[in-house]
């Protein structure tokens, strides 16, 4: 006999989420576990063709089927974040590799998904290689602040944090600035000595490779841990810019006495110096605001939104249904 609670949880959801830096995709079920998740490389249009989007979709859809092994289970619909929408050439590398149908959702949405938030109130602040903060109030009230792009915007994000520890080292290296231990980790990251040609040659590259030079922020990290005044402050600074955003959105949407949920989401805030501070920042200005880093991996969040949204979907119930009959049609032809 057929166990139509079991066949109800029978299919797969999958989520995508697009960055600066690396794609990730990640294949869930519909008891919510993660299935297979499969890393690509950048596909923020903004700084990559569609055809080096497409390439990184395609790579992390790839990885992540790879680890379903022989599941005949197919994909519901696929949740995408900060990719294209639309776009018809990255949708066929999606549905080739995953089917199902594609949605979207904000850079936001995704990230308080990965806090297990669904109900779409709360701010989401994304400090990766960039950085931007996403207001959701109640009424479905909208604000998004920040994420004007490098050079002119992403304060406190890994390439903003990167470029303060450069022009740093460029100071201490022409002694117009102080000591900084920076100058040495310069050296170890780049695989060469730093000196005044090599930062010349370097200033071309802070766009081309955006995302490799924002990889230098975990050395600013690194050298204010271990105590270097010039990192620290930098680091500090980077904090602060983030506080103020979130404060930002947060003020226009939310009374003091509100109490709603702050998402910390991003590379930046795997240092936990960053993270302590702002959320000290915020619970001063917001004392019942829930700050949290990420439970759920960028792929994850996406697959797991892309769930509740298709059980919070009034046809649903019904597809379920429809499944369901054609399955239990299937074993009594069988039988």
């Amino acid at each position: 006999m057929t166990d139509f609670r079991f066949m109800k949880q029978d299919f797969l959801v999958a989520g995508i989420d697009g960055g600066g830096t690396k794609t990730e995709c990640a294949i869930v079920n519909s008891h919510e576990e993660c299935l297979g998740v499969g890393v690509g490389g950048p596909s923020n249009i903004v700084y990559v063709g569609i055809k080096t989007v497409c390439e990184s979709v395609q790579s992390a859809c790839r990885a992540a089927a790879g680890g379903l092994g022989n599941t005949a289970l197919s994909v519901r619909a696929t949740g995408c974040a900060t990719l294209p929408i639309g776009n018809p050439d990255m949708e066929a590398v999606v549905k080739s590799h995953l089917g199902g149908e594609v949605c979207y959702y904000s850079e936001g949405e995704v990230s308080l998904a990965c806090i297990d938030v669904f109900d779409r109130v709360g701010i989401a602040c994304v400090a990766g290689t960039g950085s931007n903060c996403f207001g959701f109030g109640e009424g479905g009230r909208r604000l998004n602040q920040g994420g004007w792009g490098f050079p002119l915007g992403d304060e406190g994000g890994g390439s903003d944090i990167a470029l303060h520890g450069l022009r740093a080292v460029g100071k201490a290296v022409e002694q117009r600035g102080p000591a900084t231990r920076l100058v040495d980790l310069a050296s170890e990251f780049f695989g060469e000595e730093v000196s005044q040609s090599f930062l010349t040659r370097l200033v071309p590259q802070l766009l081309s490779a955006r995302a490799e030079m924002a990889g230098f922020a975990r050395m600013v990290s690194r050298a204010a841990h271990e105590g270097d005044d010039v990192a620290r402050r930098i680091i500090e600074s980077a904090a602060d810019e983030l506080s103020t955003l979130i404060l930002s959105v947060a003020g226009k949407l939310f009374a003091p006495d509100a109490e709603f949920p702050v998402a910390l989401h991003g590379g930046v805030f795997s240092d936990n110096y960053i993270a302590d501070r702002v959320a000290s920042a915020v619970r001063e200005a917001f004392p019942l605001a829930r700050v949290a880093c990420p439970v759920h991996r960028p792929g994850v969040g996406a697959a797991l939104l892309t769930l509740h949204d298709l059980r919070a979907n009034p046809d649903y119930a019904s597809a379920v249904a429809s499944d369901c009959i054609l399955s239990l049609s299937k074993d009594a032809g069988a039988g």
